[in-house]
């Protein structure tokens, strides 16, 4: 009798030691449970804080004036004729001012090929061209790598190049800024008979840019 009582209290002592082992392990998951879902938390706030950042800075432009962009020719009375005008919702994106390619192309009579993710553009009798790529600030001029301050973008399946774009590679245009109406005015210098190319202002090593695929 006493041998089976002091395996009874000895069965009854570690079965009390797994009930309070269980109860501790149980504890220690929650509490890492705990802890785990409150970093998901943290980390899913934080992610939507940067994401909607970037989605604002994007979506807001950076410039305090908004200008709209128009292209003009000349005729032969040497008086303007408008060939293309945007507002300034259509010409200002996240990173600027921007002008689209076929509005650049009426004005001067570039020609284009390519698809949504890159873009070739030559400039007829000049044998000049550039290669931009959608997102991508690094054009290709006559074969030389470029890094703009603004990348090109392709919204909606329309190409449009960063107004500064044309300010500082291009030659042959006019370019204007009209505090009266917030317009800028892009012309051609001499009319139509003015000739057009591409001009290098800085460039970089082509071993410190990636070309984007």
């Amino acid at each position: 009798m006493p041998q089976e009582k002091t395996q009874t209290k000895k069965a009854a002592v570690s079965k009390a030691r797994a009930e309070k082992i269980a109860a501790a392990k149980r504890k220690r998951r929650t509490v890492t449970l705990v802890i785990l879902s409150l970093f998901l938390t943290f980390y899913i706030a934080v992610s939507l804080v940067i994401t909607a950042g970037v989605l604002i800075s994007f979506n807001s432009v950076r410039s305090k004036v908004l200008f709209g962009v128009r292209t003009v020719k000349y005729n032969s009375s040497n008086r303007e004729t408008v060939v293309t005008s945007a507002s300034a919702k259509e010409s200002n994106f996240g990173y600027g001012l921007y002008i689209s390619a076929d509005d650049l192309d009426k004005l001067c009579g570039f020609s284009f090929a390519g698809d949504k993710e890159k873009l070739t553009v030559i400039i007829p009798g000049s044998g000049d061209y550039m290669e931009c790529y959608s997102g991508s600030s690094v054009v290709m001029i006559n074969g030389t790598r470029i890094r703009l301050s603004q990348p090109v973008l392709n919204i909606s399946g329309k190409f449009y190049f960063p107004v500064i774009l044309a300010e500082e590679y291009l030659t042959g245009l006019k370019i204007e800024y009209s505090e009266n109406d917030k317009l800028c005015r892009i012309s051609l210098e001499n009319g139509e008979e003015t000739v057009l190319g591409f001009r290098f202002k800085q460039t970089v090593s082509p071993s410190k840019i990636k070309q984007p695929d």
